[in-house]
């Protein structure tokens, strides 16, 4: 269990508030009634005390609250400490199950209140769907459909025809997913290269058809720029990274593509830190890598394509790739500060880390701190509107309106 339970409904104070709706203003001295898993009602502290004079009061001093974080791209099965896919992929459920525990508590405790898992077996919806109510919301998409032998191939989704693709589409959705993921492209699988597209474009228009058929939302990793473009050409909802490779594999950026994603409100799931920590442990020589410059310049490239994407209006959503590679789960904060890098003022990220987020996960009445909606709430030590390290100083977490034992990960 994750929670630390609340008798009846409680006002807590925080010293800033932030909606989730970038078109609200934050609030200073703030106050919000939580009760029966939802907000009942949020304002001025002073007005908020006398309206609910008889609530115990929770005070959380100079702390920023924000709505739960959503992040809408985690591997919950991987354990984000360098571990190769390959040897991830082969655990037992078991072992699969308890990592997808463990990374699910630590993100909690981060402040990630809902998640989309882009890639696992396809049991884990049998896990989810165990869990109590303590636990962040999540969003599967199970077996990313894939060429075969292709990128993530290991989680079971290889598709080769058109009838296959319907096949791996519907074995996903009788396992339960909620979502569907598309490798488009190569990636850090063995054998796999990054700027190769994986299917024509008839198979695209294909699976992105059976998944909207399905009333399931449709994402792809697409790490080229013709990928990129094959997927929007498909209809697709969503995609994943902002690498726009060349043909030759070198990290590149096209105006016209950038257009065309701000144009067409594809929702891009950005994930720019996700070399962040790879490079941080190399450094520390914990981690080596012989293409260390290159990998620093993929970073450099990713946030500058992310800053364009930003300035020309595309819809960028939080996304950390927790699992993958050295991406650890409970660093939400990376990709946070790197999108305020790239231009984002603070109403804007926490906007699309929650409300836009939540928004583009179908969770309904989930990222705001609104009346009526669900009372996810993340306590930042001190004024985020001042210092974006506040999300890395989580002081308290409500999932539902539930306090969360911020111990559950020790």
């Amino acid at each position: 269990m994750a929670e630390t339970g609340m008798a009846g409904p409680v006002l807590l104070r925080v010293g800033q508030m932030f909606d989730g709706d970038c078109a609200v203003a934050p609030l200073a001295d703030a106050g919000i009634v939580v009760g029966g898993r939802r907000i009942l009602d949020r304002g001025p502290f002073d007005g908020m005390r006398d309206r609910w004079r008889d609530l115990p009061v929770v005070d959380h001093g100079d702390a920023t609250a924000i709505p739960g974080l959503v992040d809408c791209h985690v591997h919950l099965t991987m354990p984000g400490d360098s571990t190769l896919f390959e040897d991830a992929a082969a655990r037992s459920a078991a072992d699969r199950f308890a990592q997808a525990q463990r990374n699910a508590l630590t993100h909690l405790c981060a402040g990630v209140t809902s998640m989309r898992d882009v890639g696992s077996h396809r049991d884990l919806p049998r896990w989810r769907d165990g869990l109590d109510q303590g636990m962040p919301r999540m969003v599967l998409c199970c077996a990313p459909l894939t060429a075969p032998r292709g990128h993530m191939y290991l989680w079971g989704g290889e598709c080769s025809d058109l009838a296959s693709i319907e096949e791996a589409m519907r074995r996903n959705v009788e396992a339960g997913s909620d979502a569907v993921k598309i490798a488009a492209t190569g990636g850090s699988t063995r054998g796999t290269v990054p700027q190769k597209s994986a299917f024509t474009q008839e198979q695209l228009d294909a699976i992105v058809r059976a998944g909207h058929r399905y009333g399931q939302r449709v994402t792809a990793h697409a790490m080229s720029i013709r990928s990129l473009d094959m997927c929007m050409a498909a209809g697709i909802d969503g995609v994943e990274h902002v690498s726009f490779l060349e043909e030759d594999g070198a990290p590149s950026y096209s105006q016209a593509t950038g257009e065309a994603l701000a144009r067409s409100g594809t929702v891009v799931c950005a994930t720019i830190s996700t070399r962040s920590r790879s490079i941080e442990l190399i450094e520390k020589g914990e981690l080596v890598d012989p293409a260390f410059e290159a990998r620093k310049a993929r970073a450099r490239s990713d946030l500058e394509n992310a800053r364009r994407l930003h300035e020309l209006g595309a819809r960028i959503v939080v996304g950390t790739d927790a699992g993958f590679g050295s991406i650890a789960f409970g660093e939400i904060h990376r990709e946070m500060t790197g999108l305020h890098a790239a231009g984002f003022g603070i109403a804007d990220l926490v906007h699309a880390g929650t409300f836009d987020a939540a928004r583009y996960l179908d969770l309904d009445k989930v990222g705001r701190l609104a009346p009526g909606w669900a009372a996810d709430i993340a306590i930042l030590g001190g004024r985020l509107s001042e210092d974006i390290s506040c999300f890395t100083r989580v002081k308290a977490v409500y999932k539902a309106g539930v306090a969360v034992d911020m111990r559950a990960t020790s």
